[in-house]
């Protein structure tokens, strides 16, 4: 008899166990499903404030979006979104007075990016933000020799000799070095890096990825 109530207590245990999982897995099933509002691969962040020092702008001043780019003149990565992404943003955003943007410099590949990003900004201080594109865009083209870059400065319209001398003293070093020291600062610890109304964008990713943000922030102003 003891027997028979130790099974009978046994099997009633069991059944309320069964139902306790039943009823737990039901909650389960039945809790709403929260999805994530943005896109895939797209992460949400919060802007920061961005300086552009006193850095040469290409676009129109007043362009609603700024973007800020931080880069190397040796770095691979850089020319890929300097010969790949760089013309379709200019094409969509830049000429059409959208976006405006700033070059920083990330001068992280030694000596010779330091030197590089000097001519770039001997260039502006002599010739002002055109000038500066010229050089620059040079530079991502292949054009490294320093004297190469000077002859090319005449062409451009630089005074030979003040910009012989900018760039051979090194006179702009502080602005390249203080660039790099904003760069870390604001997190970029490998370049490209970008910042488009404070959004950072890390690394040489597909025009997508910022024709996705920027038509987002053109949206936001808009409303």
């Amino acid at each position: 008899m003891k027997n028979n109530n130790n099974a009978l207590i046994i099997s009633i245990l069991v059944g309320c166990f069964a139902i306790a999982l039943a009823i737990i897995f039901y909650a389960i099933k039945s809790a709403p499903t929260t999805v994530p509002t943005q896109a895939p691969g797209v992460e949400v962040q919060k802007p920061i404030e961005i300086s552009v020092d006193d850095d040469a702008v290409l676009g129109d001043p007043d362009a609603p979006i700024t973007l800020v780019e931080f880069s190397d003149y040796n770095c691979s990565y850089c020319k890929r979104h300097f010969t790949n992404t760089l013309p379709l943003i200019k094409e969509k955003y830049i000429d059409t007075g959208k976006v405006k943007m700033v070059f920083r410099d990330a001068a992280y590949f030694g000596e010779s990016s330091i030197a590089l990003a000097n001519a770039a900004s001997c260039a502006q201080e002599i010739g002002g933000d055109e000038a500066y594109y010229e050089i620059h865009s040079a530079i991502f083209k292949g054009n490294k020799d320093l004297n190469n870059l000077i002859s090319l400065g005449t062409e451009y319209g630089l005074d030979n000799e003040k910009f012989n001398n900018c760039v051979k003293n090194n006179e702009r070093l502080q602005e390249v070095l203080k660039d790099s020291q904003d760069a870390r600062a604001y997190g970029v610890n490998g370049t490209p890096g970008f910042f488009i109304n404070g959004v950072q964008v890390s690394g040489a990713v597909p025009f997508q990825n910022f024709e996705q943000i920027i038509e987002n922030q053109l949206s936001q102003l808009n409303n």
